[in-house]
């Protein structure tokens, strides 16, 4: 009875334990191993050859069934490559996006390589527009997150990667195994929509090539099963949602990789393409755009760092990587791109590698191809490069397609002229080939332009002073066909006045105003014509008799605002409160600097307060405020940035550019003027900005001026002032 009873409960126990911890009876095995080894320096020597055979058959048992574990995970992940059923899959929309338009089949080029197969691409025409002008206003955020395989493809990403590189898989006409680099790559991880476009910022996040091998490129795997047989795509449901709709790049889960492609035309007007070797992992052995692949993590840091503390902007990013990739394949050095010429012309998802993003780019050269031809291809791009190929360019405008989804027959029969067996072109290629068609015959001048400056087509300015008299304005404007300024004086608290003008302020307003409105239609960054500007103003300076007593504090200031064309570009500055307001294809944005305004809050809020606490008028409690205000001019330079003869505050000047085609009209606009919005609440910037002409203007100026007289007290409105210099300058595209 008691042995019956004592076997039920260790047998319970056995099977409680061997369920509980039974998938940990290596741990167990390993130590009856340890355990062993003590007992055999305790045991007799005529044992130890007995526990010594024990130990040596457990380590030949865990051998052999690690082996075969190994074996078995190895062998256990089926994987079907399923090219002939490539095209299968019926998309059924995007997920951004009710309709079912853009989706694009490329089919076989007439003559192309017997074996060549559709291509699948979705597109938005709209997108592609927006892109030309919106890519260059906007923003990139840089995620500090990596990207992360989901589980179920990290379980068999080393079988994956291994499985298609060998040899025959990806491509039937490879010998070799394609030379891969798990370089660290940028993410797209938000859908460039058109509704995003110049609105909105887009993430981008790191990610390794590895990483879209094991995911993006097993779009035509299956795993167990192939897919006639029931198999499922392998990153089906991180590329797609249940309704078969494409998931947006915030959705989706796979590595999603930009690929970035760009078309170069030569001096002599010859559109140049490369022959990839058969190293490439991608269509190896095809002709390419002038350059393409992917997006490098650095090229996001390196604009990122550029633009700080600004974010990089979209195009920035994009053409940054795109002229990398030139320089490797093509030999296109920097200096050979044409100043303004840089354009990103399409975005498409490539369905065919799990609708992975792709950008296309168009620029133009300053050397004709001979000179390119002559240089060599670098010993790093050599396994990737079997050599270059050219066409005209009016290919691109005669035989413009007819679409995206045209067959480009007549682009690669000039591609072959030369070639004894017909070249495939990849998909990157036409797409991109059919992007810059688009954009040429929407800009027909792009080609013909020797470059790339633009002119304001109206400009104006408008100014009063806050006392009446011009000859008191401390305000200055300039405008002209290339620039318009506005600079804001404000006289230094020494008491005395050394220039020949009614102030100091004025003097060095309009001294430096003269001085940069002569430079700013020449060549130069716009900081280093502001800084040439002041230096001929601080010489005038010195020059003036008692300009040597006059120091710090003493010293006159200004606020600055300056736009002006540059090539194809409109490029901005602003210092102190003085406001740049732009209208773009985006919408009416303002720029000034916050650190001034917010000082100036903070006194008017000071003298609100005493004007309660006393029982007086705000313009009475003014005069109780000016140690405030002496301590706030003493932190110029420190916590704002102003423009004085120093010149410490230029390398906090806020700079900024954007395509001239995207700007419709840029207003300057000295503090007092900006009180219509920013202090008066009379209308709004974008208001002030709609129709504004010369006869506008100067309603606008009566308007401030007649709502600061109708509060002589400040008390509707507090300021520190009841009148001040007012002045506006504007220019249209």
């Amino acid at each position: 009875m008691l042995v019956g009873q004592l076997r039920r409960h260790l047998r319970a126990t056995f099977d409680y334990l061997t369920f509980v911890y039974g998938s940990e009876w290596k741990y167990v095995v390993g130590l009856i191993g340890v355990v062993l080894g003590f007992i055999v320096a305790l045991l007799p020597s005529g044992w130890v050859f007995v526990v010594t055979g024990i130990g040596a058959v457990i380590t030949i048992v865990m051998f052999l069934l690690d082996t075969r574990e190994l074996r078995s995970r190895w062998t256990g992940v089926h994987l079907h490559n399923n090219t002939p059923e490539l095209n299968s899959f019926r998309f059924d929309g995007v997920q951004w996006d009710d309709g079912t338009d853009g989706f694009v089949r490329f089919p076989p080029v007439r003559g192309q390589a017997p074996d060549s197969t559709d291509e699948f691409v979705w597109t938005d025409p709209e997108v592609n527009r927006l892109l030309w002008t919106r890519s260059e206003i906007t923003p990139v955020w840089l995620s500090q997150h990596r990207f992360e395989l989901p589980r179920d493809l990290a379980d068999i990403a080393p079988q994956s990667l291994r499985r298609t590189a060998a040899p025959n898989q990806a491509a039937t006409e490879r010998t070799k195994r394609p030379m891969w680099f798990n370089g660290r790559l940028a993410r797209l991880a938000s859908e460039p929509t058109v509704d995003a476009l110049g609105t909105t910022r887009l993430t981008m996040q790191q990610v390794t090539y590895f990483d879209g091998q094991a995911s993006n490129e097993l779009w035509h795997w299956s795993r167990d099963e192939f897919i006639a047989d029931g198999g499922t795509r392998l990153p089906l449901h991180h590329v797609v949602d249940t309704r078969r709709r494409i998931l947006s790049l915030e959705q989706a889960r796979v590595a999603n990789i930009v690929g970035i492609t760009i078309m170069a035309i030569t001096a002599d007007e010859q559109v140049l393409f490369v022959r990839q070797s058969m190293r490439n992992s991608v269509q190896p052995g095809w002709f390419a755009a002038s350059a393409s692949g992917s997006l490098d993590w650095r090229d996001v840091v390196l604009q990122a760092k550029a633009a700080a503390p600004a974010a990089p902007t979209l195009a920035k990013v994009l053409m940054h990587g795109m002229l990398r990739e030139l320089e490797e394949e093509s030999r296109v050095r920097p200096e050979d791109v044409l100043a303004g010429s840089e354009r990103i012309t399409g975005y498409f998802r490539w369905l065919n590698r799990s609708a992975k993003p792709e950008f296309s780019g168009l620029v133009r050269l300053t050397v004709p191809l001979a000179e390119l031809e002559r240089r060599s291809i670098t010993s790093a791009e050599r396994p990737f490069t079997d050599g270059h190929a050219a066409i005209g360019v009016q290919h691109l405008l005669t035989d413009r397609p007819q679409g995206w989804s045209d067959d480009c027959a007549g682009m690669l029969a000039a591609l072959n002229r030369d070639q004894p067996n017909p070249t495939p072109i990849g998909t990157s290629t036409r797409a991109t080939w059919q992007a810059a068609a688009d954009y040429l015959a929407d800009n027909p001048d792009y080609l013909t332009r020797s470059t790339f400056t633009r002119r304001f087509s109206s400009f104006g300015l408008a100014t009063r002073a806050g006392r009446g008299d011009p000859d008191t304005n401390e305000d200055y404007a300039n405008a002209g066909n290339r620039a318009i300024v506005v600079l804001d004086g404000a006289t230094g608290l020494g008491g005395t006045r050394v220039s020949p003008e009614t102030s100091d302020a004025r003097w060095f307003a309009h001294t430096i105003g003269d001085q940069l409105a002569a430079r700013l239609g020449g060549e130069g960054t716009l900081p280093d014509l502001i800084t040439l500007a002041l230096a001929d103003t601080r010489r005038a300076w010195q020059q003036l008799p008692g300009s040597d007593d006059a120091t710090g504090l003493a010293l006159p200031t200004a606020g600055l605002a300056v736009a002006r064309v540059n090539e194809d570009r409109l490029e901005w500055a602003t210092l102190g409160d003085c406001r740049v307001v732009l209208d773009t294809s985006a919408g009416v944005v303002e720029h000034v600097a916050d650190e001034l305004r917010a000082l100036d809050a903070k006194a008017i809020a000071e003298m609100v307060a005493i004007a309660e606490d006393a029982g007086c008028t705000v313009a009475e409690a003014r005069e109780r405020i000016t140690g405030t205000l002496r301590e706030h001019r003493a932190l110029q330079n420190v916590e704002y940035a102003i423009l004085d003869l120093s010149g410490d505050g230029l390398a906090r000047m806020h700079t900024g550019s954007i395509p001239a085609a995207d700007v419709r009209a840029v207003m300057l606009a000295s503090d007092g003027f900006a009180d219509l919005w920013d202090g008066l609440g009379v209308a709004s910037a974008a208001e002030v900005l709609q129709g504004l002409d010369e006869h506008r203007a100067q309603e606008w100026l009566d308007t401030v001026f007649d709502v600061r007289a109708r509060d002589a007290d400040h008390t509707s409105f507090p300021r520190f002032k009841l009148q001040d210099d007012t002045t506006v300058a504007w220019a249209r595209m």
